[in-house]
């Protein structure tokens, strides 16, 4: 794959994945490296740049944890380089869309420090005066380590404070001289100071507020010792006091303070109290309260032994030296200590690394956990959390991951030198960069799956999942956490018994939650609720299609089926009860073959809404509404099977390859269709093919079709429609057989397959198929008119055997449509036309319609579309492009799993199967996210569920077709009859039993 193809995956950065997206521009920074490859010269990897939607990257610069790694991406395209955004900046007419510009540039750091200057000292002259101020605000965020550069920058900045420059420009030069300190940003701005403290206009005033409290954000001692001096001549010490006592003050201050109280109390003794003010000396003690530096105690125990106690002074001077808890200071560097207060470790080493400091940050955990970080001149030298025994850059994830809720303090402290025979290999940008990014998919995973304050606990899975060993790079890892989860547990007690980082944590549980590994916060009992009220839904789907065709009696199974999934998960005593009540009364419907009637269909859907009413509020009331309804409304009787023991020695009434199929075929599954928005589909599919079979007609007057395209022709109508009479003569068969009587309801559901039966032989001309279906209709007919005459409800056996006896004859002419039995060349054709219907099924816009015009069109091989040109397939059906290409994208994307003509053809099966797999079971998780939320009444949680479940549904097909190259029908049969959860589950123990026999014969091979 060429570098310039790999950012095709830039799509993900437009798509809010931005640690994912930077963590691939990393690789191919490091490919291009590897290939000694220009990206800057590579023509169309730059053109890529363009379209990284500048929305996205608007929001990504806002925060300012993400920052460092926008400038990842955006360092590697010249359309996003700081000159590009400067010059973009002196265009841009809206507020909003600089502030953003100006955002990106500030995520370059100190790499456009020397590019602001140059840009100040020039170009910034001549444009507008906003425009000097925006540069001003970027160096007021941007940390440099360079001391005589920043000094450059002070008197720039100070170059433009003229008289006539707009009040803005000056706060913001004042804001940003502070923000860069050192001697020479306090000299000019009490040089500046100076120059207005004795101006009295309103202007001059508001300014000298202003330098005031930059000199005090500068908290150097002489900064300090001029606003002492200002806040003192104006009376108003107090109102600094606050801000103050978060200053580290050094002893030179102190000794200034000293002398001014010591000045206060002789002016107050030599003046009888008429000059001098006690209130100030209390305020200036106050100012230093805080240290509790021994300069200061010796200064209050002066005060104590010097001053009378009638002095309020001497009390202040008691209170200091009695108080027990002074303030604490983890730095003397003004900013360091800011960060260490606020225990923001993150942005504390990012600071270190930026200025270039050289220190040692000591992290101690609430746990009493330590962690220890080493920097020279702004790079990495030595990390390590002796606890654990961890070093290097695991001890560097360990410590820089910590949140601030899990920190007790961090000391900034002097570190030694390091010698040349300690490590030096940490590469300090490229750790930050892995830093910020495992900090913000530990944010992302935080945010969507686990919650910090949540307990974990296994969930029972197939053992395939906990083969670590196979799945996984790190298996002793992911067995310990899986180990510990054998009780419920929180994080921080799975961090303390197996001593991980908390990114290593979170991966390895997102890993388990996306696998349905987890239970969390006790939500097993939830999860099986939503399981058997999900189940009840499913029930509720098949009831109704048992009320379009009563006489389908493999629905009948299907509800038992679904009962028994829902009593296997819960163990509520009342649904117990009501679940084996409602599964006995299908089963018995289905092995005797008694039809439900209107009566008893109400009452399987009333019973449902009350055992779903029951779920969500399990009241007493609610409990005997139920339980005294089953009870009153379904009689049980003994389900005794005769079937397969009836039809054991005949093939063509077991149920084989080609009623599987059918079965398949014909919306099996109550999932795929809403019965209550669907009428009969097979009727309308038949319709459509003869409509589109008299448009071919039209088409084609000038020729007629030989004997074989009219039977193909017949064939291909015929699959849309002939399901219900061939499963109505597989009943008459095995009723026959079991000595059962067969009802007459069969026909209300044959009676429209075999009118669109006829009238397709009549359109066609084929007069042999179509007398012989006439014969067929008026023995029906017959039975019809005897049964309204005498009540019956149950065919007549004389009448049973004309049936049989003219089906026969549809057999022997047309045995390809007709055949109970099929011929395995018959056999691999109605595979194909399967697998046909299930890819195309699997894109969005191809309803039945669609599918029809290609079948009937002779398109039922999987061939058919595999060579087919999107053109091709335009002419044909009348399609949009983009869909045809759809099509056969779907189509390819399956050809090595048909063909099989990949060496590595099992590896490969397995991978596309396991991956499917794994989508199917993040999107049932969304689907069960979707009905919590529709439940809590979120806003729009119905539509998504509405828009999620007929996607899971898609998602289960390409696993069907998988299963159908496989030839696994009884599996896919199986899985439709399924509540979802227990679908999960079959297809997992598939894949496991096909994963085993690989692994065996891998070994085999090796042996």
């Amino acid at each position: 794959m060429r570098i310039d193809q790999l950012l095709s995956l830039k799509t993900i950065c437009n798509d809010n994945f931005l640690y994912q997206s930077v963590q691939i521009f990393q690789i191919i920074t490091d490919l291009a490296g590897d290939w000694k490859i220009d990206l800057y010269q590579l023509e169309r990897f730059q053109e890529k740049g363009q379209l990284l939607n500048t929305q996205n990257i608007e929001a990504y610069v806002a925060s300012e944890q993400d920052r460092t790694l926008v400038k990842d991406v955006m360092s590697l395209f010249t359309c996003w380089h700081p000159q590009y955004l400067l010059s973009h900046i002196q265009v841009a007419d809206d507020r909003r869309t600089r502030r953003t510009l100006l955002r990106m540039l500030e995520c370059y750091g100190k790499d456009i420090y020397r590019m602001l200057l140059d840009e100040l000292a020039s170009n910034a002259r001549t444009q507008p005066w906003f425009y000097a101020r925006n540069i001003a605000s970027l160096l007021g965020k941007i940390v440099c380590d360079d001391q005589a550069i920043k000094n450059e920058a002070i008197t720039l900045l100070d170059s433009y404070w003229q008289k006539t420059t707009q009040r803005q420009l000056i706060y913001q030069i004042i804001t940003t001289i502070a923000f860069i300190g050192g001697d020479s940003a306090c000299e000019r701005l009490i040089a500046r100071f100076r120059q207005i403290e004795t101006e009295k206009d309103r202007r001059a005033v508001d300014m000298c507020q202003k330098l005031i409290l930059a000199l005090i954000d500068i908290e150097l001692d002489k900064s300090l010792e001029v606003v002492i001096d200002f806040y003192q001549k104006t009376g108003e010490l107090k109102q600094i006091i606050e801000r103050f006592n978060k200053i580290f003050v050094g002893n030179y201050l102190v000794q200034v303070i000293a002398t001014k109280i010591w000045k206060e109390i002789q002016r107050q003794k030599y003046s009888f109290s008429l000059l001098g003010d006690a209130e100030t000396t209390i305020e200036l003690l106050t100012l230093i309260a805080h240290m509790k530096s021994e300069p200061v105690m010796q200064l209050c125990r002066e005060i104590i032994e010097k001053v009378s106690r009638k002095n309020p002074l001497v009390a202040e001077a008691e209170k200091i030296l009695n108080q027990e808890q002074p303030t604490i200071f983890y730095a003397t560097e003004r900013m360091l200590q800011r960060f260490a207060i606020s225990k923001n470790l993150p942005k504390m080493v990012c600071y270190i690394v930026d200025a270039g400091i050289s220190c040692r940050l000591l992290v101690t955990t609430q746990d009493g956990v330590n962690g220890q970080i080493d920097f020279h001149r702004g790079n990495l030298w030595k990390v390590a959390v002796p606890n654990y025994q961890l070093t290097g850059e695991d001890a560097f994830y360990w410590c820089f991951l910590l949140e601030v809720a899990e920190i007790e303090y961090i000391y900034v402290q002097p570190a030694q030198r390091p010698t040349l025979m300690e490590n030096t290999e940490l590469v300090t940008p490229r750790l930050v960069s892995n830093g910020l990014l495992r900090r913000g998919e530990i944010t992302q995973i935080g945010s969507n799956y686990i919650q910090p304050d949540s307990r974990f606990r296994q969930r029972p899975v197939n053992i395939f999942y906990t083969s670590f060993e196979q799945l996984t790079d790190e298996p002793k890892k992911y067995r310990a956490v899986w180990n510990v989860l054998i009780q419920d547990i929180t994080l921080m007690d799975i961090r303390r018994t197996t001593k991980l980082s908390k990114h290593e944590l979170y991966k390895i549980l997102l890993y388990f939650f996306k696998h349905k590994m987890l239970i969390i916060d006790g939500h097993k009992e939830e999860h099986k609720e939503l399981y058997v009220e999900d189940g009840f839904v499913m029930l509720e789907l098949n009831i109704r299609r048992i009320q379009r065709r009563t006489v389908m009696f493999n629905y009948y199974k299907t509800s038992g089926e679904i009962c028994a999934d829902l009593m296997r998960e819960t163990q509520d005593q009342v649904l117990l009860y009501v679940l084996g009540v409602m599964r006995q009364f299908y089963l018995e419907h289905y092995e005797n073959r008694r039809v439900l009637v209107e009566n008893d269909l109400n009452a399987c859907l009333q019973a449902v809404e009350l055992s779903v009413n029951y779920i969500k509020h399990p009241t007493a009331e609610e409990q005997n509404m139920l339980v005294n309804y089953i009870q009153n409304n379904f009689e049980v009787r003994e389900v005794i099977s005769r079937y397969e023991e009836a039809f054991v020695d005949d093939p063509a009434l077991r149920t084989g390859a080609v009623e599987k199929i059918e079965n398949i075929e014909a919306n099996n599954d109550p999932l795929d269709i809403e019965p209550d928005n669907a009428s009969d589909l097979a009727t309308n599919d038949a319709l459509e093919a003869i409509n589109l079979l008299i448009e071919q007609e039209i088409e084609r007057a000038d020729t007629e079709f030989n004997q074989e395209e009219i039977r193909d022709k017949f064939d291909a109508v015929a699959s849309a429609c002939v399901k219900p009479l061939k499963d109505f003569v597989r009943e008459l068969y095995r009723n026959w057989k079991a000595s059962r009587p067969l009802s007459i309801s069969w026909i209300n559901l044959i009676d429209p397959s075999l009118t669109l039966l006829i009238n397709s032989a009549v359109t066609l001309g084929y007069q042999q198929i179509k007398a012989i279906l006439v014969e067929l209709q008026l023995v029906i007919n017959r039975q019809r008119t005897m049964s309204l005459a005498s009540r019956e409800t149950t065919f007549n056996p004389e009448i049973s055997q004309q049936i049989a006896h003219t089906y026969l004859k549809l057999c022997e002419l047309q045995p390809k449509t007709f055949a109970l039995v099929a011929s395995e060349a018959d056999l691999v054709e109605r595979k194909e036309l399967l697998l046909v219907k299930l890819i195309l099924r699997q894109v969005s816009e191809i309803d039945a319609k669609l599918i029809n015009k290609f079948l009937f069109a002779g398109w039922n091989k999987f061939d058919s579309f595999t060579q087919a040109t999107p053109d091709e397939i335009i002419r044909l059906a009348n399609i949009p492009k983009s869909l045809a290409e759809q099509i056969c994208l779907k189509f390819y994307q399956y050809r090595n799993m048909y063909y099989r003509d990949d060496p590595d053809y099992e590896n490969r099966f397995l991978a596309m199967f396991e991956l499917n797999l794994q989508l199917l079971k993040e999107m049932h998780t969304d689907v069960e996210q979707a009905i919590l939320e529709e439940e809590a009444e979120v806003l729009g949680a119905k539509e998504r569920k509405e828009y999620l479940k007929p996607e899971r549904q898609r998602m289960l097909w390409s696993l069907f077709i998988l299963l159908t190259i496989r030839e696994e029908y009884d599996l896919i049969q199986m899985i439709q009859q399924s509540v979802f959860d227990m679908r999960i589950k079959l297809l997992e123990d598939y894949l496991a039993k096909l994963l085993n026999a690989n692994n065996l014969s891998a070994l085999a091979a090796r042996d």
